[in-house]
């Protein structure tokens, strides 16, 4: 197993800041758009349970296609786009052949992967978008990267008191905050070493916010996978489990430091 990790690992980080850093935006699209494409596989087998790839493509391709949407038309389009989405998952399940028991379940299970997946992906694309975008990509996994290493070491150490112990046991209230820290912290430097700009304050301020943003992704999905009674959402990462389990931090963390740019007006400067 942890050779499997071991490898897997140097396999993937390489892979991932290729494309992060050299890929055009458009190809880095394309990609995230294949990336979500597995990760709302997954999602369709463990909460659905629904085996093989046909059975969901029609449910799967329009959250799929959103993150390259994004990029060629801009997020003006997103609200038509989500009406229309809408439209046709009930027009499939309409002429899908099935009686109307348990439609609300699926149409709405549906709906929401398309809403956790496909848009909260979109937002690497709105991210790499931006002036220095590759950048700040690589910040959101810096930050959840070293938040999850401390929180782990850290709830090892010092852990007493249970952040959710319903959903997932071993995180703690002392392991969050070591994370926190840890993540903050790495965040300056990371800022520092590569030139970035940014005043201590909107570093501290978008590391912390990415950071609680990570340990919630990760509790959400932790929340779903208790629900269907799964260990892991895949296996497609040999001694990772599934792609899921290895974003499920970064799903929140992005899109909360896309918006912390937007609006602190700081994405100019890289």
């Amino acid at each position: 197993m942890v050779l499997k990790r071991v490898l897997s690992a140097i396999i993937l980080i390489p892979a991932v800041l290729v494309i992060v850093l050299y890929f055009p935006v458009l190809w880095f699209a394309a990609v995230t758009s294949v990336v979500t494409f597995l990760a709302l596989r997954e999602y369709n087998g463990f909460v659905l349970k629904e085996e093989g790839l046909w059975p969901g493509l029609l449910w799967i391709l329009p959250g799929a296609l959103l993150p390259l949407l994004f990029h060629l038309f801009g997020k003006i389009y997103l609200a038509p786009f989500l009406v229309a989405v809408t439209v046709l998952f009930f027009c499939v399940r309409c002429f899908s052949f099935k009686g109307p028991e348990g439609a609300t379940r699926e149409i709405g299970l549906r709906v929401f992967g398309f809403l956790y997946v496909g848009l909260l992906f979109s937002h690497f694309v709105l991210v790499r978008e931006l002036s220095g975008g590759q950048w700040w990509i690589l910040f959101a996994f810096v930050v959840v990267w070293l938040n999850d290493t401390f929180a782990y070491y850290g709830g090892r150490s010092l852990g007493k008191r249970k952040l959710a112990p319903m959903i997932s046991p071993g995180k703690t209230i002392e392991g969050a905050i070591c994370g926190l820290i840890g993540g903050t912290l790495g965040a300056l430097l990371y800022v520092w070493g590569f030139k970035m700009g940014i005043g201590v304050a909107s570093v501290i301020g978008i590391a912390f916010v990415a950071g609680v943003a990570g340990i919630l992704g990760d509790l959400a999905e932790s929340i779903l996978k208790r629900d269907a009674d799964v260990k892991d959402s895949g296996s497609l990462i040999p001694g990772h489990g599934g792609l899921l389990d290895r974003v499920d931090s970064m799903l929140f963390a992005v899109p909360v430091v896309y918006y912390y740019l937007l609006y602190a007006d700081v994405c100019s400067l890289s």
